[in-house]
């Protein structure tokens, strides 16, 4: 309660200094602030910090962070809300077109490169190749390569179908690949091998080897290829073997072993089994032969599936008798691959797989 001169009644209490105030002017009232300083003054009154504590040191920082250093709004260069970025190198700086890059190594900031061959840290030398090429013969295939002289070559790989086949330690560059069989065909690559290791493969190149030379109208029965026709009408200028094996061989007329693999006459026999005897020429473009063999008068189905398991075509479904067979199938309306040749009969199944390039 103010009284007319200006002073204020406070009562009968002491103020924080321990002293009676009276009746005092407000200006001359001592009181405690927040922090327990005992003074008239209110413009020191202590003040709460960010943490909540009266008169407490904490403040907020430059990255708005309560008791903070600024460290977490400072980039790699140390400026406050900078854009500098370090990048995989460890370099420092605002310009990220320079920022370094891996290596074909997986390096940051290497200097490996992929090659010509597409070789990681390589010196180009595993893949100058220019051309292969083959030509079929008697049973045999032979292959001729060409490559850039400027390579030291120290051997070659020979590879039928993708398997290495044979290794040769030769300044030659041509091989032939015997002992295969008639109408028998196959698809090469060649690589060199260098004190690098061993080069990329050549281009493909795919050969068959001749066709069998069947001479028809021999009369040996045990010949692939006998004729049971009137021999003395049908062909009267061949030798007849059936009294002179070794002559009929010698004159080519009459063929006899591995060749009767290759033939779908058997007139004189009866097989013992049920069986897909042989498939030929495998791999084939378009037409192949499919030899098959009955014991007995049986019910016969000849099926050809895709790589898939699709059926494609059936070839025979139905009874014939006992003996040997031969189907043919033209695949030139399909796509190329590998198909599979399923042969059932009663208490009988067989699948052969074959391939078809064109």
């Amino acid at each position: 309660i103010s009284n007319p001169n200006g002073s204020f009644y406070t009562g009968c209490s002491n103020n924080c200094q321990g002293l009676y105030e009276g009746m005092l002017p407000a200006d001359q009232i001592y009181y405690y602030d927040q922090c327990g300083i005992c003074d008239n003054d209110h413009t020191n009154d202590c003040e709460m910090d960010c943490t909540g504590e009266w008169g407490g040191p904490s403040e907020i920082d430059e990255c708005g962070i309560c008791g903070g250093n600024n460290n977490s709004c400072i980039d790699c260069a140390n400026v406050i809300h900078g854009d500098n970025l370090q990048d995989n190198c460890g370099i420092c700086d605002i310009d990220m077109d320079n920022d370094c890059v891996q290596d074909c190594f997986g390096e940051w900031g290497g200097s490996s490169e992929l090659d010509d061959c597409g070789i990681c840290g390589g010196s180009g030398s595993l893949c100058s190749w220019t051309t292969l090429t083959a030509e079929g013969g008697n049973n045999e295939i032979t292959l001729h390569w060409t490559f850039p002289s400027n390579i030291d070559v120290i051997g070659y790989n020979i590879y039928r179908w993708g398997i290495r086949i044979d290794s040769i330690v030769s300044d030659e560059t041509i091989y032939t690949h015997k002992n295969l069989g008639y109408s028998e065909s196959g698809c090469y690559t060649v690589t060199y091998e260098t004190n690098d290791g061993e080069s990329l493969h050549s281009n493909v190149t795919c050969q068959v080897t001749n066709e069998i030379n069947v001479i028809y109208g021999c009369i040996y029965d045990f010949a692939c290829n006998y004729d049971n026709a009137d021999w003395d009408v049908e062909h009267p200028n061949q030798i007849e073997c059936r009294d002179n094996l070794d002559e009929c061989i010698d004159n080519s007329s009459c063929l006899f072993g591995d060749a009767c693999d290759y033939l779908a006459i058997y007139d004189d026999e009866v097989p013992d089994i049920y069986s897909i005897h042989s498939i030929y020429p495998n791999p084939f473009n378009p037409e192949t032969n499919i030899i098959y063999t009955l014991p007995e008068y049986a019910h016969i189905k000849v099926t050809v599936y895709d790589i898939r398991g699709a059926e494609i075509v059936v070839l025979k479904n139905g009874f014939e008798m006992s003996g040997y067979y031969n189907i043919q199938w033209n695949a030139s309306q399909y796509s190329s691959g590998v198909y599979f040749i399923e042969m059932v009969s009663t208490d009988f199944k067989e699948v052969r797989k074959i391939i078809y390039m064109k």
